[in-house]
């Protein structure tokens, strides 16, 4: 049995089911510990009672074993081509500008208001018509709606920048870590990614060959100009990216890696 997530899934469920016989997996697609929302009192005693628990960074596989979650791995998101289809029939970067696809928050609101102020930006999502500061340029980047399935995928296609700010949970120990679900969609739909520096994605998205990275405002920006000038140069790393992607990074590559390591874990008592 795979459990994505452990919200309301107690220990002594997952004892009953490994007790007939079931071996469990779990995958936690959030940060588990405090101060983040969410870490509930049952997640780390349901993790420990797992087969086998995988998350999306590697630096918290360490805080989990440090916390007695033994059986911890890693395990990323990935792209799948039926939410996301690709869309390489169709000319990449057409809109020459800068695109943020998720959900309001405030660290969010106050560095794409810095960005906005310098590229061009379209903003959909969630919660940004009624959190955002009035007459703000974030509110009125923001196109009123939000997007997914093919029309997200239309539109990270044309523009020419994909922007990927990582929130505050993705933030461990100070140092942004591990990949998202954004990191596999937009090379999957065939767009051009520019993320927060973080360990780990510039290790399956190598900086430069892949995806490209930021670690503050004024390196995003010198990079989205860069690259919105340059359509060659653009356009070889999107090809390269969703090559990788297709090849490596898609949910049934997923599921083999995750048969591979519970076979490898030793069955619990």
């Amino acid at each position: 049995m795979l459990i994505l997530t452990l919200e309301f899934v107690s220990a002594a469920t997952l004892d009953s089911l490994r007790g007939r016989g079931i071996r469990v997996a779990c995958f936690y697609p959030d940060n588990p510990f405090p101060p983040h929302y969410a870490a509930r009192p049952e997640t780390l005693p349901a993790a420990r009672a797992a087969d086998l628990c995988l998350i999306w960074s590697e630096r918290l596989v360490e805080k989990l074993k440090a916390s007695g979650v033994r059986n911890a791995a890693f395990l990323p998101f990935a792209w799948d081509p039926e939410i996301f289809p690709c869309q390489n029939s169709q000319p990449q970067g057409t809109w020459p500008g800068v695109l943020f696809l998720g959900t309001w928050d405030r660290h969010r609101e106050r560095f794409l208001e810095k960005l906005a102020r310098q590229i061009p930006l379209r903003i959909y999502g969630s919660f940004w018509g009624n959190k955002t500061i009035p007459f703000s340029r974030v509110r009125h980047c923001w196109q009123g709606r939000e997007l997914r399935l093919i029309d997200a995928a239309r539109v990270i296609r044309e523009s020419a920048i994909c922007i990927n700010v990582l929130r505050q949970q993705h933030t461990i120990d100070g140092i942004p870590d591990g990949l998202i679900m954004r990191h596999f969609e937009v090379p999957g739909a065939g767009g051009f990614l520019l993320s927060t520096r973080s360990r780990g994605a510039t290790t399956l998205f190598p900086e430069g060959e892949t995806a490209e990275y930021f670690s503050n405002l004024d390196e995003c920006v010198e990079k989205a100009r860069s690259y919105i000038a340059d359509d060659s140069a653009r356009r070889n790393l999107v090809d390269r990216a969703h090559a990788a992607v297709a090849a490596r990074h898609q949910y049934t590559h997923r599921a083999m890696q995750l048969l591979q390591l519970l076979n490898a874990s030793p069955t619990k008592p």
